[in-house]
């Protein structure tokens, strides 16, 4: 069996979709998606969303050369500073000197054996491989020193998608210390997002976001990547236009009549119709 891949991007936007089949379609591993019955998606991103790809990389730079310029560690070598990682035993070993004021720009974090069991995660369903938050900062206060993870964003305005990624990365840089017999603590109450144009990043209450991610690793995840993929659960809404999967649910929806249709149906709406808390059949096309 080869396992759903599963990064905390993906499942951040998993939770800004709200949908079921997008977080399932996108875990497939590409050369499996066909036999898997996975629909063909858009090869290359929309020119919105390469242009917001740019726009981001633009950010970092910015952040990194400008803001930062002399108290973050970056990745030797050549090319795009955003293709510039600290490898997993490099990142941990820097980790360990990091003072406090100083920033790790592109650490890599890998899921530990102590992650997967914590919310019991079988290993042979579902992989995350190394992964890298933007930045690690050292803290020190009342509270101790910790790292607090900061991710860059180019958005004006902070997203529950943008707090359920620093959550997770919380949670693996987590247990990858444990696992490595670190004395360092991450900080799980505040994260950061560095909003667009903004000279500092805006710190995060990660609370919510811990309780709704751990949720969902322990009691959501497992039944998405199991269950028959026609009885995955989806519905099309204004966001499903950032999907690569949108023509292929849009032109199932048209072909089935799909009360999917209905202009202004929330998820949580199509969720009740197809639930049918009232005992009956489910609502599921117009006709219906």
């Amino acid at each position: 069996m080869t396992p759903h891949t599963l990064s905390p991007s993906r499942i951040a936007r998993y939770f800004y979709h709200d949908c079921e089949r997008y977080l399932r379609y996108h875990a497939t591993p590409r050369a499996l998606r066909a036999a898997g019955g996975v629909p063909h998606d858009r090869n290359r991103p929309s020119p919105f969303t390469a242009e917001i790809l740019r726009r981001g990389y633009e950010w970092e730079e910015t952040v990194i050369g400008n803001y930062l310029n002399g108290s973050v560690r970056i990745a030797s070598g050549e090319g795009p500073l955003h293709e510039r990682a600290h490898g997993v035993r490099e990142t941990l070993a820097l980790l360990k000197d990091l003072q406090p004021g100083a920033w790790l720009y592109q650490p890599t974090l890998e899921a530990s054996d102590a992650f997967l069991n914590r919310y019991g995660l079988d290993p042979a369903r579902c992989r995350f491989p190394p992964c890298r938050p933007d930045l690690l900062r050292a803290v020190e206060d009342a509270r101790g020193r910790r790292l607090q993870v900061i991710d860059i964003k180019a958005s004006h305005g902070l997203k529950t998608s943008h707090r359920i990624q620093i959550a997770l990365y919380g949670l693996l840089l987590r247990d990858a210390l444990a696992d490595a017999g670190s004395p360092l603590t991450v900080d799980l109450e505040t994260g950061g997002i560095w909003l667009y144009e903004r000279p500092e990043p805006e710190p995060v209450s990660l609370k919510p976001s811990l309780d709704a991610v751990e949720r969902f690793l322990r009691d959501g995840l497992a039944t998405i990547l199991e269950r028959p993929l026609e009885e995955v659960p989806w519905h099309l809404f204004f966001r499903c236009e950032w999907c690569e999967f949108f023509p292929h649910c849009h032109e199932e929806a048209r072909a089935a009549c799909s009360v999917s249709l209905l202009p202004y149906l929330s998820v949580g709406g199509r969720r009740f119709l197809r639930d049918a808390p009232w005992g009956g059949p489910a609502i599921d096309t117009l006709d219906d």
